[in-house]
């Protein structure tokens, strides 16, 4: 919980039902990690390379997603919708 990951290169991590409350992820590389079931509520995710990321399930109220790329990430738009997001986030299917 509030960990300070910012920046880092986590790619291909394994962070399955994770405890990830108010992480600052801010930049990180997340690509193709797997996130599923991670509680992810009301971190910092801004910037954050998420593409191909396995985000099923993943608790993201509240987290911040402004400018993540997400292109070819599992995630479904309820998840996206509970998320803070901007016209920089990168959508799953690659569209802005």
């Amino acid at each position: 919980i509030q960990a300070n990951l910012q920046g880092a290169n986590l790619s291909r991590s394994n962070f399955s039902r994770a405890r990830l409350n108010k992480a600052k992820l801010r930049n990180a590389n997340l690509n193709e990690s797997y996130l599923g079931y991670a509680n992810l509520a009301g971190a910092d995710l801004r910037g954050a390379d998420l593409s191909q990321a396995y985000m099923l399930y993943a608790n993201l109220r509240g987290s911040n997603l402004c400018g993540a790329d997400l292109s070819g990430a599992n995630i479904t738009e309820e998840q996206i919708a509970m998320a803070k997001t901007n016209w920089l986030t990168v959508k799953p299917n690659g569209k802005r």
